[in-house]
């Protein structure tokens, strides 16, 4: 079965002077068509089948400063939160904070071990190939005969994805399968 391809953003928005709940903000994802949510009773708020990546996500409320929040990592299976404080203000056109997201040392959500390079990342290691930059991930090892190992593994339990694509061999058979995710 593929794994999923999105994330889930959620949080709490509350007024920043006096932390009560706000209720009916609108939470929006810059770039992408009607992808967002408004906060419930408890201001709590869910973007459901969010695109992996950095996004912006704009917070506006009547009565409030809107809130932009730039480089909100989404990975793909995971949640990512922010809470938002928002100040209250008077209506005028044009007032806006900018915040930028911080990405937490311990990801509290993570049930497993996993090494994540992004393009940008690749781009600046003195590699070539997948394989090189494999091996510089902690755990992993090229054995004699070529053949890559995870924490001692063999190639049959091992599962490598690489964008969409994913290749397991099976463990009896030794047959390679090899499948592509649907976006």
């Amino acid at each position: 079965m593929p794994g999923q391809t999105t994330g889930k953003i959620t949080g709490v928005i509350t007024d920043a002077q006096n932390g009560e709940a706000l209720v009916g903000v609108n939470v929006l994802i810059e770039g992408t068509i009607y992808q967002g949510a408004t906060s419930d009773g408890d201001g709590y708020y869910v973007i459901l089948n969010a695109p992996p990546g950095n996004h912006t996500l704009h917070f506006e409320y009547i009565g409030y400063s809107t809130l932009t929040v730039t480089d909100l990592l989404v990975k793909i299976d995971r949640t990512t939160t922010y809470n938002a404080k928002l100040s209250s203000a008077t209506v005028d056109i044009g007032t806006e904070v900018t915040v930028e997201a911080e990405r937490p040392i311990v990801e509290i959500d993570k049930t497993f071990s996993s090494t994540h390079y992004g393009g940008d990342e690749v781009e600046d290691l003195p590699v070539e190939g997948l394989r090189n930059v494999m091996e510089l991930s902690p755990g992993i090892n090229r054995n004699a005969n070529g053949t890559i190992s995870v924490r001692g593994g063999g190639n049959y339990e091992v599962n490598f994805n690489t964008s969409t694509i994913s290749e397991y061999k099976h463990r009896y058979s030794g047959i390679r399968h090899r499948r592509q995710s649907r976006k």
